[in-house]
């Protein structure tokens, strides 16, 4: 028997009676004679997940708040109709506004109109990780480096061994580009024994939300009231468990001129664009109209160089009345360099934290825009997905039972061994040699030492002394 301690944050109370069922002894899993599946459960109420308080200024206008997703349990994202052994390597918009939705009781269809979830991406240093950009190619001399291409001219065997960080993007973008990493997955087990890809527990993943003032405020004051939500395809399963955490909201911000004659343009997200023919569209050429049109300058922009992915989206649109079309959007870190055509400056600040498209609220079509240096690539480092550690304090009691489960295990292996060395030495036992003879002493003192050091010497004999024995009998009857 052995304690299985879980954590109850103090925001997800048990009921009485539910805790009742719970408690003492139960059997779980698979039950036989070796295993018989017994554990005993008790709870404890440990503050372990804090939520940062969320402080609104009078007089100011908020319009969207950052958040931090912790995995507590493996979570699985697969698009409808895609293979079940992969999962997306992000939290999709769409399921963090599914999840958020229930932070608040009194929300209206009108008042999720205007809200819009990002995807939430894994983090690094506090900071979410945007997609690596298209443009890339891994440095054949360090295969932990990826190289960025813009810049046209430019002989990358002449440049192979430059480092170098700076960057064909803004210092504001490329701090969240410096680093690069790929989120950790394992293989779990549906109820229906189906095996599916899922993001591993204790990862981080980081997020935000747009929406007015009051909705902000009140998502804001939901989160902190109910931050452990369950999202994925397995969450009724109690997979996808995810603990939310407001690290900031934001103020509108005062416009500010940022004209540029020369500028990359990168999508954060797939955008989904439906030309003029009614259809999704994949052209870098429908991009720039969208630029054009957010900008408000229509035919002024040229295209320097483009580096367009595309990505097949499996999802219902619900807007269509279609049943599960596959739609081919704009994939996420496809870039362009636009340039004016009559070298005047545009002021592209309308294309910060912009996003284009259809589905926007479902995280789709999120992009971003900076001046251009004319570099050909920068290096980025690839890290270690980071792993949020929950530790969880022992009452004195739990100590002490974990203390005599742990020396209860360690005896049993020690005694399995000296059982193996009575049954090497049964056969010259048995042929009349003294068991001062045979007793292995230095053997027993090295594996007492490593499995119960405080255990006597004279009980390593008796130990030893019933083995033999046991085996005579046994062999007797």
């Amino acid at each position: 028997m052995f304690i299985l301690q879980r954590s109850f944050l103090k925001t997800a109370t048990l009921t009485e009676e539910l805790k009742n069922k719970l408690s003492g002894k139960i059997r779980i899993g698979i039950t036989t004679e070796e295993i018989s599946g017994e554990v005993e459960l008790r709870f404890s109420e440990i503050d372990t997940l804090k939520t940062e308080e969320a402080v609104f200024r009078s007089q100011a206008d908020y319009v969207s708040l950052d958040y931090s997703a912790i995995l507590l349990t493996p979570a699985c994202f697969d698009a409808p109709f895609s293979d079940k052994d992969r999962t997306y390597p992000y939290i999709p918009g769409s399921e963090i506004q599914s999840i958020v939705r229930s932070c608040i009781s009194d929300s209206t269809e009108k008042e999720w109109d205007n809200i819009i979830c990002t995807n939430a991406y894994i983090g690094f240093d506090n900071r979410r990780l945007l997609p690596v950009p298209a443009c890339i190619s891994v440095v054949k001399l360090d295969k932990s480096k990826m190289r960025y291409r813009l810049s046209k001219g430019r002989d990358p065997k002449l440049l192979e061994q430059d480092t170098e960080l700076t960057d064909c993007f803004a210092s504001d973008f490329q701090g969240n580009l410096l680093t690069y990493t790929t989120p950790e997955t394992e293989h779990i087990l549906s109820e229906n024994g189906e095996m599916y890809d899922a993001l591993t527990s204790g990862q981080v993943f980081y997020g935000r939300i747009y929406g007015n003032h009051d909705t902000i405020q009140k998502l804001t004051s939901g989160i902190s009231l109910k931050p452990l939500l369950f999202a994925g395809t397995l969450s009724k399963e109690g997979y996808g468990e995810i603990y939310l955490n407001i690290t900031g909201v934001n103020e509108s911000e005062v416009p500010v001129e940022f004209p540029v004659k020369v500028f990359d343009f990168v999508c954060i997200s797939d955008v989904l664009l439906i030309g003029d023919d009614g259809m999704p569209s994949c052209k870098a050429e429908d991009l720039l109209k969208e630029i054009e049109a957010v900008l408000n300058c229509p035919g002024k922009l040229m295209m320097e160089g483009q580096y367009i992915n595309i990505s097949k989206d499996y999802s219902v649109n619900r807007n269509w009345n279609l049943d599960n079309p596959v739609v081919r959007c704009i994939a996420k870190g496809s870039v362009i360099r636009v340039k004016t055509k009559d070298d005047e400056p545009v002021d592209i600040f309308p294309l910060r934290n912009c996003f284009l498209g259809e589905r926007t609220k479902d995280g789709y079509g999120e992009v971003m825009a900076y001046p251009a240096v004319d570099r050909y690539y920068r290096l980025a480092e690839s890290v270690s997905p980071p792993l949020y550690e929950i530790t969880y304090p022992l009452s004195p009691e739990e100590e002490t039972v974990g203390k005599t489960f742990k020396e209860s295990v360690s005896l049993a292996v020690l005694r399995s061994r000296i059982k193996a060395l009575a049954f090497a030495d049964y056969a010259e036992w048995k042929a009349g040699v003294p068991m001062e003879t045979l007793l292995p002493m230095d053997l027993l003192l090295l594996m007492r030492n490593q499995f119960a050091p405080a255990l006597s010497e004279e009980k390593l004999v008796l130990w030893y002394t019933e083995e033999l024995e046991a085996y005579d009998e046994g062999n007797s009857n």
